[in-house]
């Protein structure tokens, strides 16, 4: 399975160039599945709308959740080629001054592994670790119960680092949200570098939210005695080109087997 997350930093900047960039960029991975975030198809401009087509053209399928009608409803997007038995949401709790809902969307997949993908965007503010942890325990409940047993891969902009308690209680270092339910972290089988999503060089980025940080992630749960999972890699995606950045944030990519199977 090959499979992305990416910010996309809704209608900031120059986005008319912008996204033809992230088109591109979706062109050449040609990946099974692609989380967004800040997509912002509320917005029915003619880019958005082109930028749908295209994606329908790929050969996506677009998912997304309402969030209790809220008007942002379309921040998060899950565009897959894959067949999707069922479609859900959770609503989580969030900051009184943050102006956007914070939520989770749920697709289970169908294939010759079911696998159950989650995306979500969690606050951003450097002091909200409590909050955090507590809106990924309650989207972990959540999948756990929409899931249906199979396994679960968590993606998006967690707004937290690796050595964050957010982080390392997904993966078992610390005490896990749920017993027993831990995830690889997937950059963690890459090859390259840091993995910072969040880059300070950038143009687009404001330092006083990250500096240089890895807050955007890929997480696979992890499954003992050998399931026959195996992430083949990891990388990061839309680098700037020309000086032009699709994005403030980079995105993830990676490729999972299950029992030697891309699929």
């Amino acid at each position: 399975m090959r499979i992305a997350t990416w910010n996309l930093w809704g209608l900031n900047g120059d986005y008319v160039q912008r996204f033809q960039m992230i088109l591109e960029e979706v062109r050449e991975l040609s990946s099974d599945l692609i989380c967004f975030q800040e997509l912002g198809l509320v917005d029915q401009s003619q880019v958005i709308s082109d930028f749908v087509e295209q994606l329908h053209l790929l050969g996506y399928n677009l998912y997304t959740c309402d969030l209790s009608g809220s008007l942002r409803k379309s921040e998060l997007v899950i565009a897959s080629k894959r067949i999707v038995s069922d479609v859900g949401e959770i609503v989580l709790d969030t900051d009184a001054s943050d102006p956007c809902p914070r939520g989770a969307l749920m697709v289970r997949l169908t294939g010759k592994q079911a696998v159950t993908v989650v995306t979500t965007h969690l606050d951003y503010r450097k002091w909200n670790s409590s909050l955090r942890k507590k809106q990924l325990k309650k989207i972990l409940g959540g999948a756990r119960s929409f899931s249906k047993s199979s396994p679960l891969i968590l993606c998006g902009d967690f707004n937290c680092p690796p050595t964050s308690d957010e982080v390392r209680a997904l993966k078992g270092e610390i005490e896990p949200y749920f017993p027993g339910l831990v995830f690889f972290d997937c950059w963690d089988f890459a090859d390259e570098g840091n993995g910072y999503t969040w880059l300070s060089s950038s143009p687009l980025t404001d330092f006083s939210f990250h500096g240089n940080s890895r807050i955007d992630y890929i997480m696979v749960e992890y499954e003992p005695d050998d399931c026959g999972l195996r992430i083949l890699g990891c990388s990061r995606i839309g680098n700037p080109v020309n000086g032009m950045w699709p994005s403030d944030h980079l995105g993830v990519f990676a490729e999972i087997t299950w029992n030697g199977r891309m699929w």
